[in-house]
């Protein structure tokens, strides 16, 4: 009889523990809400990863174009590209680009509209990385009117407007100093 109470205490634990944990699962993002700190989208991350993990994050592209040394997926507005890593010739995600279209970042500062001029863009970007002028511990620097550069990791944030007045994002990495890969 005590082995069945213990059975059933630990059955209903377990369905507790199931419902809780489902309950608290964080609310899927969309693919406007960027972070540009710790480069997300829509909440995954895709520097550093496969096309296989980008896809099973992201889910079913809408287009992929491959050669043998880089890869591309493309999700609504972005296009997340990938090459071969030196060191072991895996297709490794190093830069995501949104053309067009309205980006949020995560902090609610607007990055991209199709209103936006390079002024409100800047300011959305400046604000969302939180940089801050003559700023003792900022972690990105600004590299000219329309860039950052990470002071502790080898990414670069983007952005401008092309000869067709599409507003454009990219955030990048160099791949072969952030993600060398095992040693050989």
């Amino acid at each position: 009889m005590a082995r069945i109470s213990i059975l059933l205490t630990a059955v209903a634990l377990a369905a507790l523990v199931a419902v809780g944990s489902a309950g608290a699962a964080a609310p899927k993002r969309p693919l406007s809400v960027v972070s540009l700190g710790d480069p997300t989208i829509g909440g995954h991350r895709f520097l550093g990863r496969t096309p296989l993990q980008v896809t099973s994050a992201f889910g079913k592209p809408s287009a992929r174009t491959a050669t043998r040394t880089s890869a591309t997926l493309h999700y609504g507005q972005w296009t997340i590209s990938f090459k071969k890593r030196v060191s072991d010739g895996k297709l490794i995600g190093y830069a995501a680009r949104a053309a067009g279209g309205t980006l949020t970042g995560v902090f609610g500062h607007g990055l991209l509209a199709p209103s936006y001029g390079r002024a409100q863009i800047t300011a959305g970007v400046t604000a969302e990385l939180g940089w801050v002028e003559d700023g003792d511990f900022n972690e990105w620097i600004p590299r000219g009117p329309s860039s950052f550069v990470g002071a502790d990791f080898p990414r670069t944030i983007t952005w401008g407007i092309d000869r067709h007045g599409v507003r454009w994002l990219k955030i990048e990495t160099d791949l072969n100093v952030e993600f060398r890969g095992p040693s050989r």
